[in-house]
């Protein structure tokens, strides 16, 4: 790749039209791509394969997460059809062996990404509650104190971890927070302290604590803080809330301490397992993080947006040099993965050169996954970031009508007709013709009812595009239109997949 990214930006992917200048572009992938599809719609087989192709065909790398089980099958399909070789898809799952433990990863970050930030606390905590916060899985929806109760037990649990062992594991975490002292008194008991993780941490982290003022005397600071939770605020709490704060993060991370994702996200990662970190995808490796939200249910979910997060940060500290590579972040059944931290990487991740595509079935499965308090709010924010829009067949009204006023009303002229009979005095008829003008929408909403959905000869599946501040040259929808109809050809007979489900 060209060592300038702006280089690249409008290298065309795929033609919208038939006039060259309605090329969809690197540059217009890269600003966020979302695909709206009623069930049958041919989304996913439609504007979502051409997509996908264009990516492969290009030389992207990309992490794919995965609502349904045939969603690696289908991605082994796309590389065979691009003609990438089968060897730079990667499928992480249960059977594939391979490890990723995020925490590790994130606390001391690779020797190819930045160094700014790194062994910092605030960067894990803000993980945790990036993924633990996300519509109504949120600790609280009413009251802040939950929130902030959750982050400084989760700042106190990796500094006590990091300080007294040097390392941050998801067990260690976990063991500390359930053996920490519930009174006073527990303090003092020979009992707790021969059987507690978190005394005997705070016994090393105490052995380091000279060397560690003379030097990093900003780390000292650190380790008073986190001696004094342990030891006077956390057992001072009552016990309901004591209770409630360690369940916010037991509830959530105890599915990841199970087998099989405790070896897969947890565990230490030795070099034969070390195939999955986000940066395989900086060099166009395509990572399937195959834990299906239809089987794996919600802990497969929050594995998969841990990851998703991770490899957004990732991204974000990525340095353009070397052999990098566009990459793109893909989620059919897109609510199940959207989170705040969306918004903001989709603010930068043009200069990052990474492509977001997010498909789902209506606008109401965004404000559903986002939450009854903020989810309208946040769901706009989310789709204002998302710069092209494709909507196919849709039968939900409120997707329908959104998607008209996207496409926003142009000027039209009519004419109109009238005629008249005379009277007596004046017996023939009259007629006369007038022309009006007025806005009209220049998509109304009954034409998202009536496209075409594939499935049947000749496989063509119809979609309706948008592209922020776009004219498009070739529209059927006339002059200066803000939309362009486009076709997308269907793979009706599926290729044969070399790894067995």
């Amino acid at each position: 790749m060209p060592a300038d990214p702006e280089a690249i930006l409008d290298h065309p992917l795929l033609p919208f039209s038939k006039n060259p200048a309605d090329a969809w572009t690197i540059r217009n992938a890269c600003e966020g791509t979302q695909i709206f599809g009623g069930t049958g719609s041919g989304k996913t087989s439609g504007s979502g394969r051409a997509i996908a192709l264009s990516f492969l065909k290009n030389g992207f790398g990309g992490l794919v997460l995965t609502a349904k089980n045939e969603e690696w099958p289908l991605w082994e399909r796309y590389c065979q059809q691009a003609g990438r070789p089968l060897s730079d898809l990667i499928v992480l799952d249960p059977k594939s062996g391979f490890q990723f433990n995020f925490l590790d990863y994130e606390f001391n970050r690779p020797d190819d990404e930045t160094d700014e930030g790194k062994h910092l606390t605030h960067n894990i905590v803000s993980l945790f509650l990036a993924t633990l916060s996300t519509g109504e899985a949120a600790v609280s929806n009413a009251d802040p104190f939950w929130n902030d109760a959750l982050r400084e037990l989760l700042t106190h649990a990796i500094d006590l971890a990091a300080i007294g062992s040097g390392d941050v594991h998801l067990p260690d975490l976990a063991a500390i927070i359930r053996s920490a002292p519930q009174s006073r008194a527990e303090i003092q008991s020979p009992t707790w302290q021969k059987k507690s993780r978190c005394f005997e941490l705070l016994r090393a982290a105490a052995a380091r604590a000279p060397a560690l003022k003379k030097e990093n005397p900003g780390r000292f600071n650190d380790l008073e803080e986190t001696v004094a939770y342990w030891l006077s605020d956390f057992p001072n709490l009552s016990e309901k809330t004591r209770s409630i704060i360690v369940s916010s993060f037991t509830g959530k991370a105890a599915g990841l301490l199970r087998s099989p994702l405790r070896r897969m996200f947890c565990e230490k990662v030795t070099p034969a397992t070390d195939r999955v970190r986000p940066t395989e995808t900086h060099r166009g490796k395509i990572i399937v993080v195959n834990l299906p939200v239809k089987e794996y249910g919600e802990v497969g979910r929050f594995a998969q947006m841990i990851y998703k997060t991770v490899w957004q940060r990732a991204t974000e500290r990525r340095r353009l040099a070397g052999d990098w590579r566009p990459v793109f972040l893909w989620a059919d059944e897109s609510q199940y993965f959207v989170t705040a931290e969306d918004m903001l990487f989709q603010q930068t991740a043009r200069s990052k050169m990474a492509a977001t595509v997010y498909l789902t079935q209506n606008l109401p499965n965004y404000h559903a996954a986002l939450g009854t308090r903020h989810g309208n709010a946040a769901t706009d924010s989310l789709l204002g970031n998302l710069q092209t829009k494709i909507f196919h067949a849709n039968g939900d009204p409120a997707t329908n009508e959104w998607a008209e006023r996207v496409f926003a009303r142009k000027l039209q002229v009519r004419p109109s007709f009238s005629t008249g009979i005379g009277g007596h005095s004046q017996p023939a008829s009259n007629a006369s013709t007038n022309v009006h003008q007025a806005y009209e929408p220049t998509v109304p909403a009954i034409a998202f009812t009536k496209l075409q959905k594939g499935g049947v000869p000749p496989y063509v599946v119809q979609g309706i595009v948008f592209s922020g501040g776009r004219v498009w040259k070739g529209s059927d929808f006339g002059e200066d239109a803000t939309a362009v109809m486009v076709s997308f050809p269907q793979q009706p007979e599926p290729a044969k997949c070399s790894r067995p489900n």
